[in-house]
Formats: C-alpha cells, structure tokens, sequence
C-alpha cells in the first residue's frame, strides 16, 4: 500500500506478505472508513490461504480482521463499501455476500456467487452483479450473469440518530429528529424524560420508510426540562 501526494511524491505505508496472517495480492480499492481508517481486501494469503479483510491506517498500521476459509468462498476481488450502520459489505468470488464490521465480525448474508463491488441505494438496499447464473445461456453454460437487489435490516449506529433540530410554529415547540432508514421497514420514535427509563412513550404515528434519511417530529411540552428519545422497527 503506498501514499502519493498531488504533486507525486510517493511513500510506501506497506508490504503484503510480511507476516503468516497478512493477505496478498491486494485486489478492487480501497475504502476510507467514518473512523479514518481504510479498509480493504486481499485476494490470496492469511493462514488459509484464500483471502483476507484489512484495515490500515492512514499511518501504514495494519490489522488482519478476517481470513477467509473454504467454507465462506474464496479469493475476494471486490472493493468493500460501508453500509449506513457503519458495517462494511462485500463479495468472496465462489461464495456468498458478506457483512464485516470494523472490529471484524464476519456474517454471511447469501451464497450466491456474486463477483463485484456492492453498492448501496439511497433506498437501503445493496446492489450488484454476478459473473453467471441466470436463465440466459449465449457465452457460458452456467448462465451470463444477472444483476441483483439484496436487503439486509440495518440498525443505524447509535452515533446516527443525529440531526437533532427545534424549531417553533405558531407559539408551538417541536423538536425535528432525522435518521438512516431501510425502504419498506416501519419506525416508531419513542421518548422518555428520564436518564434511567423503566417505559417508553410513543410520539406520533409509525412510520414507513421509502429510503434514505427518515425525519419524524415531536411536540415538546413548554415545561418539559429534558427529553430522550429512541426510534424502534415495529412489526
């Protein structure tokens, strides 16, 4: 891995294959984390010898976050990309769609082969590509490849119930609370005015999300010296 500068001035942050856990052969681009850091994969190495996830500082310090076995595909080819939970999403060529998160936490999603980088929609859903399948068969027996939606439920980190905002209308306080959400899930905001709550109180109606940045709204009491408040998924 290596750092140039606008005007070409190159430094080498790091050597693959410098110890038995590091992948090699680096394959798609890399993608910088919220935290700063980049994140990225390895074709090939780690102890089973069929790729693996890294982070790397801007720095040069690298972390093996997980080695790849037979079981979960092999040989990742595909950039990652971050998911609006704060979860990276990627693709194991021969194998499934999986979701890592910064610490390392490996979860498979599907087997289904998919060969390529992922992209989120600003519905939630993550889209992408396969090198074959499909019912069409011109160049490959095995299918010439599809396009596909996947969903996955995501839970917005906790440091993403952000845009917190008070506005008044006609002598009326009201507070304006915006989100992540997933296309099709519904959110209910709830409050509560203590640090320790032993109940939740509703605030509104449910809310059913097309996409993209959810936005609910509260009325806030001219006494009410504190409020906490939370979104939940209902059924």
């Amino acid at each position: 891995m290596f750092k140039i500068t606008p005007a070409g001035s190159l430094t080498t942050l790091y050597y693959f294959g410098s110890s038995p856990t590091d992948g090699f052969y680096p394959r798609g681009s890399l993608v910088q984390g919220s935290d700063g850091n980049f994140y990225g994969v390895t074709e090939q190495g780690g102890t089973n010898g069929v790729g693996t996830v890294f982070k790397i500082t801007p720095a040069g310090s690298l972390t093996t976050l997980h080695q790849f076995n037979i079981f979960e595909g092999l040989y990742p080819g595909a950039a990652l990309v971050q998911g609006s939970d704060g979860n990276f999403y990627g693709t194991v060529g021969y194998g499934t769609v999986f979701k890592i998160t910064p610490a390392g936490s490996l979860t498979l999603l599907y087997d289904g082969g998919a060969d390529f980088e992922l992209t989120q929609g600003s519905d939630g859903y993550f889209y992408g590509t396969t090198y074959e399948g499909g019912t069409n068969h011109v160049s490959s027996p095995y299918g010439d490849g599809t396009v596909f939606r996947l969903f996955v439920a995501l839970n917005p980190p906790a440091n993403q119930i952000a845009g917190i905002e008070l506005f008044g209308v006609f002598g009326d306080t009201y507070t304006a609370l915006s989100i992540p959400s997933v296309a099709g899930e519904t959110y209910q905001l709830q409050y509560t005015d203590s640090m320790n709550p032993t109940n939740w109180i509703n605030s509104g109606d449910p809310t059913t999300s097309i996409g993209g940045p959810l936005t609910t709204f509260d009325l806030v009491e001219p006494m009410t010296p504190q409020r906490f408040y939370r979104f939940t998924i209902t059924p």
